[in-house]
């Protein structure tokens, strides 16, 4: 077996790790779901942590022209306002529910390929595409009721505008290293999401106020998690970046698709561990509508990506 078929799925697991981390800031960490504080708390943790790794793989060689620097800002501003529709989609939600719509991130990358980037879609790739929303759609159907629920559909909603943004992060991202070394970009990216954070602190009354009472209240607790989460994420991106280098990109990124299935055995694991902190809809009739979705889901990334 490819080493790759190994240590992707590892990286996954480590994404649904953190997506946990993210639903206990957002529900037990942060006042009454107030994602704002959060927001400032992650950009600069992100900056803090990851600069220095950045700038170690530069080599202390960190000079780029100014339009791809701009660019690069853009993307950490996307990367932030993806994060707040995720936020708030999170605080409301199962967390297995949400990170399935994630799998919307891919479709819309498709189609700002062929937009921006003149790359052609194909039909698998729109059948494919088809699927993943069809079955971000059946997560909003309440079996029990027979019709879709309000709260739900409000969520894919969210899932559907973060999805977007974190698809014009990547796309700008990719626009950047094309011609421009990877680790400058990261470096400059790394430098834009802890300008955006600063920016949000001294410009956004509603982030500012958020910040300083997350800070006065819970500011050990929020920073700590959000340590770990950075060193999580960046431990998973490490580990998928190897395993590209391992097995053609495709069908490794397939694999992404794993990340959903972790994330509801993990929903299912802390449930059971740690009821008081960790809320997921575990009713038999709920339980089966989710595997079913998540399998269409990863075959419709399947027929995406191969």
């Amino acid at each position: 077996m490819n080493l790759a078929f190994i240590i992707a799925p590892i990286a996954t697991l480590l994404w649904a790790t953190t997506n946990f981390i993210d639903k206990y800031l957002v529900s037990k960490v942060a006042k009454n779901g107030d994602y704002k504080g959060l927001i400032v708390v992650s950009s600069l943790v992100a900056g803090v942590v990851l600069l220095p790794i950045s700038l170690i793989l530069t080599g202390g060689k960190v000079s780029a022209d100014i339009l791809p620097i701009g660019i690069i800002f853009l993307a950490a501003v996307s990367f932030l306002i993806a994060t707040i529709f995720y936020f708030k989609a999170l605080y409301k939600n199962d967390t297995s529910l949400v990170i399935t719509m994630f799998n919307l991130i891919p479709v819309f990358g498709y189609f700002f390929g062929l937009i921006f980037l003149g790359e052609q879609l194909q039909a698998h790739q729109i059948i494919g595409g088809l699927i993943v929303i069809l079955a971000s759609a059946g997560f909003s159907f309440e079996l029990d009721k027979k019709r879709f629920s309000k709260d739900k559909l409000i969520a894919l909603l969210l899932m559907g505008l973060s999805s977007l943004f974190y698809a014009v992060y990547f796309l700008l991202f990719r626009v950047t290293t094309v011609s421009n070394d990877f680790n400058v970009m990261a470096f400059w990216y790394q430098i834009g999401l802890a300008v955006s954070g600063l920016l949000l602190f001294a410009f956004a009354k509603p982030f500012r106020k958020s910040f300083v009472d997350l800070m006065s209240k819970n500011g050990k607790k929020a920073v700590g998690l959000n340590v770990v989460n950075e060193g999580l994420n960046l431990t998973a991106n490490l580990i998928f970046n190897f395993a590209i280098t391992l097995a053609p990109m495709a069908i490794v990124q397939t694999l992404l698709g794993t990340q959903p299935i972790f994330t509801f055995l993990l929903g299912l694991l802390l449930v059971a561990v740690l009821p008081k902190i960790f809320k997921e809809d575990t009713r038999k009739h709920i339980v089966i509508q989710k595997i079913v979705c998540i399998l269409i889901s990863l075959g419709g990334l399947a027929i995406l990506y191969l």
